[in-house]
């Protein structure tokens, strides 16, 4: 390959990594709002299901990620023996890209873990997360109905 296709693709990879990190970010942050909101009232079979979806979709993006990580330390080797010292992949240390992508895996791990524990607290809690209190709302007398429960 030449030095532009190497650098062009080293770069390509470390993208589609980030890509990937903001997606699990995204479905996590989706996980949590949901499990804050409705994980106390929804049924188990219903709690199954979501639970089995964040964790596939979680473990698909991690093991993607990771392959990823590692097509760039490949592409980075490609890269020191073209010589292509002119790129900030080759110049920095050897260790830093196998470290910050092991932090990062231990980091989507960690948080995927944290994320299932607060779904199963918030979902135990009697009246949903923590500092979710449940009431039902005054009758309104212009509608003649009582409006939906409302959350503080």
């Amino acid at each position: 390959m030449t030095d532009f296709e190497l650098s062009y693709l080293f770069n390509e990879h470390v993208e589609t990594i980030v890509t990937m990190l903001f997606g699990y970010f995204s479905i996590t942050s989706a996980f949590l709002v949901a499990a804050y909101l409705t994980a106390h009232t929804l049924a188990r079979f219903i709690a199954w299901v979501v639970i089995a979806l964040y964790s596939t979709t979680s473990i698909a993006l991690f093991i993607i990620t990771y392959k990823f990580a590692q097509m760039v330390i490949g592409i980075r080797d490609a890269m020191v023996e073209n010589n292509m010292m002119w790129h900030p992949g080759v110049t920095e240390h050897p260790l830093l890209l196998p470290v910050t992508f092991y932090s990062i895996a231990f980091a989507l791990l960690a948080i995927f873990l944290s994320s299932l524990w607060f779904f199963h607290i918030a979902r135990h809690s009697a009246a949903g997360a923590p500092g979710v209190e449940v009431r039902q709302a005054e009758p309104d007398p212009n509608i003649g109905e009582s409006s939906p429960p409302l959350l503080e």
